[in-house]
């Protein structure tokens, strides 16, 4: 049985990217489509079948958006300031989804449940 943690995590990320979906489907169909698409096959991998590997890509593209995110606010304000009230609340609503789901896939609940349901996906030796 998956702990909660896991659950609240797969809640958390599936709204976070239907809602990436719902604003940015109109500026550029293709690319949102295929966004959607990896990464939920990535949340559905960590919380469907436990997969370790998967959640290791999740956090290392947590944590490259992090300084990439800071730097382009930093760099390009313009853009920024262009863009409507309605996209600026989407965007730190999923900044702080993103905090809360890394903090869930941490716990040790979760972690225990992925090192438990994560062996599959080691190789033989």
């Amino acid at each position: 049985m998956r702990p909660r943690s896991i659950v609240a995590f797969e809640y958390i990320e599936i709204a976070k990217v239907s809602l990436g979906l719902a604003v940015n489907l109109a500026s550029d169909f293709l690319w949102s489509i295929l966004t959607f698409g990896a990464l939920l096959a990535l949340v559905l991998f960590i919380t469907r079948k436990g997969s370790r590997a998967a959640a290791r890509i999740y956090i290392a593209i947590f944590i490259a958006g992090i300084p990439t995110t800071t730097w382009l606010v930093i760099t390009h304000p313009g853009d920024f300031s262009a863009l409507s009230t309605g996209r600026i609340i989407a965007m730190v609503v999923s900044w702080i989804a993103s905090f809360v789901a890394l903090w869930l896939l941490l716990s040790p609940s979760a972690s225990r449940w992925i090192a438990s349901s994560g062996a599959k996906d080691q190789l033989p030796a």
